[in-house]
């Protein structure tokens, strides 16, 4: 439809069902590209804040993306090593007695993220 087309009264409900169609559309495409970036970037300050002893466990985070009908889901994973997210995250007990401390890279990563991710998303639907 042009920018100054008349539009009778009959066809005025479908044409703005078309519009607030291609406007949610466009608002959630772009909503779907931010959550995949910053899902990516979460990843990425993951890996970066991993233990390394030998590396493999720091290598092997990856972003899982899952997207359907209105909505995208990003899962960071650790593929390589992922019975070592728990242990190396919270700690674990030694041995010989003790305490091994834990090293906070998940969850810290994850709440700056998820909160970047909502301010992001608020700025796209203003």
């Amino acid at each position: 439809m042009a920018k100054n087309e008349t539009v009778d009264i009959e066809g005025l409900t479908a044409v703005l069902l078309q519009k607030y169609s291609e406007y949610t559309d466009d608002k959630c495409e772009k909503a779907a590209e931010i959550t995949k970036q910053t899902g990516k970037e979460m990843v990425k300050a993951i890996k970066d804040d991993s233990p390394v002893k030998t590396g493999v466990y720091r290598d092997g985070w990856a972003a899982e993306i899952e997207q359907g009908k209105g909505f995208t889901k990003i899962i960071g994973k650790n593929k390589k090593k992922p019975q070592l997210t728990h242990i190396l995250q919270n700690g674990h007990a030694k041995t010989n007695g003790g305490r091994v401390p834990g090293v906070d890279h998940i969850r810290k990563n994850e709440k700056k993220y998820n909160e970047l991710l909502l301010e992001r998303v608020e700025e796209v639907l203003k």
